[in-house]
């Protein structure tokens, strides 16, 4: 087996990484001596978001490092316009029905139950 050959068969979550890694790259962006993290929201997900991009200060002027922080702001920022993206989609009545498992189902009750500021006022009763 040659070398080449498991470099190309690494598993796809290996790829994914490397993938996500370069993509936060490419939104750095360097400010004196300082690199911070820029990625722009898109327009329909502004007044959810309430900004018009994410600008975060890496506060180094090492690039390794800047890539390694940049990479965990990108996953942060991602995350947070995925549920953007999902507030847009119940709005706009787009959002697809989901189906969950019966422990998938109990789960999110446990979640809702134990966050209570992100749901009404109303009591729970849950086990």
């Amino acid at each position: 087996m040659s070398r080449s050959w498991l470099t190309l068969n690494q598993s796809s979550s290996d790829w994914e990484v490397a993938i996500a890694q370069k993509i936060a790259e490419a939104h750095l962006e360097r400010i004196g001596g300082t690199w911070r993290f820029r990625l722009g929201v898109p327009t329909a997900l502004r007044p959810i978001v309430g900004k018009r991009e994410f600008r975060v200060s890496l506060k180094t002027s090492n690039l390794k490092e800047a890539k390694q922080r940049a990479h965990a702001e990108c996953l942060k920022a991602e995350a947070q316009l995925d549920q953007a993206r999902r507030t847009l989609a119940i709005r706009t009545g787009t959002a697809p029905e989901v189906e969950l498992s019966d422990a998938e189902a109990w789960q999110l009750a446990r979640e809702w139950r134990v966050h209570p500021n992100s749901r009404s006022s109303q009591g729970s009763h849950l086990p």
